[in-house]
């Protein structure tokens, strides 16, 4: 029987260690079953919520999918901002118009992402937590009702 550790090939990188699993394709291919499997469980909840809260569904989806975009963005932005000013100081004559211009856009940027991350976390994400708690109360109180008819009638 193999130890835990022969199963690891480790790489120094610096002051870091790395330890990499030399064999992960059944840990793999054991949650991407485990995720096929459960799909449809997933994808009910998903419809059943959505159609509960069709607009806040969306708008989280939204805010999910900007959470993912953003931080590039504002990167971006603030690299040009950065880039900006560097030629000016290098040129020894600042930019005015260029360097508001990206400030502007930077500060734009962040404050969208700051909104974004208020309404996600204010408004959407209570809400469907709201919904998905009802939902799932709804389906345990349906399923204890089907239990007790089927009692009763017996």
């Amino acid at each position: 029987m193999s130890s835990p550790h022969s199963q690891l090939t480790r790489l120094q990188l610096g002051v870091w260690t790395v330890a990499i699993l030399n064999d992960t394709k059944p840990a793999l291919r054991k949650a991407v079953d485990s995720f096929v499997s459960s799909f449809s469980i997933y994808r009910r909840v998903a419809y059943d919520i959505y159609n509960a809260e069709r607009l806040i569904s969306v708008l989280y989806l939204l805010c999910m999918l900007w959470e993912i975009v953003a931080p590039a963005l504002v990167l971006h932005t603030s690299n040009n901002l950065l880039a900006c000013i560097e030629r000016s100081v290098r040129q020894g004559k600042p930019e005015a118009a260029k360097i508001c211009w990206n400030l502007g856009a930077h500060v734009f940027m962040s404050g969208i992402s700051a909104i974004e991350s208020w309404t996600r976390d204010t408004i959407a994400q209570p809400r469907l937590e709201m919904a998905f708690r009802l939902h799932c109360e709804f389906q345990l109180m349906q399923s204890e009702l089907f239990l007790w008819r089927e009692f009763i009638s017996h």
